[in-house]
């Protein structure tokens, strides 16, 4: 999966982005939480969960764990 958009950028902390994560959040607020990999495009890959039903989760970024 590519996550992209404007503005992406690591903290000045982490400057390599290791501590990004991206969160799947359903309809009940349960959420998973997968490691995610900044690229020099500026574009953010995650694996996508394994998710019993379909369903639309939301999907947030965090570049500070």
């Amino acid at each position: 999966m590519e996550i992209s958009g404007n503005n992406f950028e690591c903290t000045k902390g982490d400057p390599e982005c290791k501590k990004l994560k991206v969160r799947f959040t359903n309809e009940r607020n349960e959420e998973i939480i997968e490691d995610g990999n900044f690229t020099k495009d500026g574009t953010v890959k995650c694996y996508i969960p394994r998710y019993p039903a379909p369903e639309t989760l939301a999907v947030d970024v965090s570049f500070n764990g």
